[in-house]
């Protein structure tokens, strides 16, 4: 009897975790958006492509950046891919797109890169800090900076390319 309520207890607590996740993916951006450093100076960084070329983020001063933290293994972060490559298409002229992988082997995310038609900056974070820098807590995590290099958006989760589109428009002053 009591391996049986043991049991019951964890599928209510999945089925809730799952709710939760759920509802705060349904309500949308404005709805569950993170205010981590919105306004402030973003964090600098040096990571290395996987062709060893070093980026660091205060080179791209004066451009707007869009930080995407993924994983390969990360279903919402292949969906946000979609987006990203709408976003590219339309804005490469104008911002740089730096997609953070954190912790995973280079041969796989140049297989993935590949596989997805990936054409911006991807760089590993091998030790997770760049990610502990931004208070990454879940993926995809999507940051805008503006021009000047301060924090214009900060959102966890998927973020559908209008949205982003509009955060990018507000970051370009238009």
């Amino acid at each position: 009897m009591g391996k049986v309520r043991l049991v019951d207890a964890l599928v209510l607590a999945v089925i809730a975790l799952v709710s939760v996740v759920v509802i705060l993916n349904v309500l949308g951006p404005s709805s569950y958006v993170d205010e981590f450093g919105v306004g402030k100076p973003a964090p600098n960084f040096q990571l290395e492509t996987l062709e060893g070329e070093l980026v660091e983020l205060a080179k791209f001063k004066g451009k707007v950046v869009v930080l995407d933290f993924f994983a390969t293994w990360c279903e919402p972060c292949v969906a946000e891919v979609k987006h990203l490559k709408e976003i590219y298409k339309e804005f490469k002229d104008s911002i740089v797109i730096i997609s953070i992988d954190i912790r995973e082997d280079p041969k796989r995310v140049l297989d993935f890169m590949k596989s997805h038609g990936i054409e911006w900056i991807v760089v590993i974070d091998k030790d997770g800090k760049v990610a502990s820098k931004y208070k990454v807590t879940a993926i995809p995590t999507i940051v805008v900076i503006d021009k000047e290099g301060k924090v214009a958006l900060f959102r966890i989760g998927l973020m559908g390319s209008k949205q982003l589109r509009e955060a990018i428009k507000k970051a370009l002053g238009e």
